[in-house]
């Protein structure tokens, strides 16, 4: 079972000196940042740097162990070069030309492939491909299903490593003995692993690491505050939301405060959200040659994840009987839940009638 640690108990954890695992940089980042700050609060002028990693950079530093004794030579592709090998094999297929642009359609397939990969369904793709369930598949799904087998199939002759395909190739070498597993291991802040981390896990578990996952809480007792602001226009709540940010944060300049900010779409809003921080929280960086770098904030986007079809499919079966029984069939025709053992014991609770739905 998780422990519920709060910040300064994660920092005193940091003194036995084992890898803390969190699930993004930025958070391994601001945990690096509070160590420092508590390191000169004690008065010390030089100490070792916290082992604070997120999972991404822990799983390649291991991959780069393997590397350095010679016990792996394939290259691990960054996103960059993924996304232009999934380029190539979309450029090179004139059987199914689209609208759309090879760099689209490429950013979408290698987003489809980390997400198979992160459920360990890439053997779905490969069993589709073979013909085991070819007819299971609408036409979208067959054009991926090509594609994924050309991009395992260039990856294997040119020595590549997807990285999506990382943690499964790390459990391999912790189960042959390749890949030494560290005396203890800490998580924090993750909520539910994905089957390719836990696989992960599992492996390092049998070869005697002891794995410690950490829930992250807050000492704080005060209420919470509640407050809803209507705003004429959706330009002015971002000025507004950056205004009370603003005000907040000098109130509270000495405890240095985080703040975050929710909206409904990034990836749309992403431009004009930055020009109102600028210009309400840093107007020194509203020259055109200054250094972004040095902004008081960072923005992290994705696609929203409504926009992808297992969630879609996941939230009509939470709103099951909201749903018309057109939606319902869509559900039923989707390949994703029938990859799964929920499927059969999904159908046997369905409603008599919605059996004999058309596929």
């Amino acid at each position: 079972m998780p422990l519920a640690l709060t910040l300064a108990d994660l920092l005193d954890s940091l003194d036995s000196g084992e890898p803390l695992v969190m699930p993004s940089s930025r958070a391994a980042r601001e945990l690096r940042t509070a160590f420092d700050a508590s390191r000169r609060a004690l008065g010390l002028t030089a100490w070792e740097p916290a082992p604070v990693f997120s999972w991404q950079q822990w799983t390649a530093s291991l991959w780069s162990d393997l590397v350095v004794a010679g016990v792996e030579i394939r290259l691990l592709l960054n996103a960059a070069q993924e996304h232009s090998l999934w380029r190539e094999i979309v450029a090179e297929d004139r059987g199914h030309r689209t609208l759309g642009s090879p760099d689209s359609l490429a950013e979408l397939a290698q987003s489809a492939w980390e997400l198979a990969a992160a459920y360990s369904a890439t053997a779905y793709l490969e069993q589709f491909f073979a013909g085991a369930r070819w007819n299971a598949l609408n036409p979208d799904s067959r054009i991926f299903s090509q594609w994924a087998a050309e991009f395992r199939k260039r990856c294997g002759d040119r020595c590549l490593l997807s990285t999506a395909l990382l943690d499964d190739a790390l459990a391999q070498h912790v189960v042959l003995g390749a890949l030494p597993a560290p005396a203890a291991l800490q998580l924090a802040g993750f909520g539910d692993l994905t089957p390719s981390r836990e696989g992960l896990l599992t492996a390092l578990r049998k070869r005697g690491t002891t794995v410690t996952k950490h829930d992250l809480t807050t000492s704080s007792a005060s209420p919470p505050l509640r407050a809803s602001v209507i705003a004429a226009h959706p330009h002015d709540e971002l000025q507004l939301a950056a205004r009370w940010v603003r005000g907040y944060l000098e109130e509270h300049r000495g405890s240095r405060p985080r703040v975050a900010i929710l909206v409904p779409n990034l990836t749309e809003e992403r431009a004009e959200l930055d020009s109102v921080l600028r210009e309400v929280l840093a107007p020194e960086l509203q020259s055109i040659a200054a250094d972004l770098s040095s902004a008081p904030w960072e923005i992290s986007s994705t696609i929203p994840l409504a926009s992808l079809a297992i969630i879609s499919d996941a939230l009509n079966l939470v709103q099951w009987t909201k749903l018309f029984a057109a939606s319902r069939c869509c559900v039923l025709r989707s390949t994703f839940p029938a990859c799964s053992a929920f499927y059969p014991r999904a159908i046997r609770i369905l409603p008599r009638p919605l059996h004999g739905c058309t596929t």
